[in-house]
């Protein structure tokens, strides 16, 4: 990222560097929300991109479980 930032000579790539780091502060942001509507879709990408395992998320309500399971093969 810092080799784009100092590679910056016009304004296209100022602007390209904006939407980069916009979409991927959305991605994290997205990622790493807590509330309890995203909770099984944050699960499910972090599942899917191999960052846990469905078997690390014992205790966790065996509904949610499933949805989480279901979500990897839908998102």
């Amino acid at each position: 990222m810092r080799q784009q930032a100092s590679g910056i000579q016009e304004f296209d790539d100022l602007w390209y560097l904006h939407d980069f780091l916009s979409a991927r502060r959305y991605d994290l942001d997205g990622k790493y929300d807590s509330r309890n509507a995203t909770v099984i879709f944050a699960l499910a990408g972090l599942v899917k991109e191999g960052w846990l395992k469905l078997g690390e998320l014992e205790g966790l309500d065996k509904e949610k479980i499933t949805k989480v399971s279901a979500m990897t093969r839908i998102i």
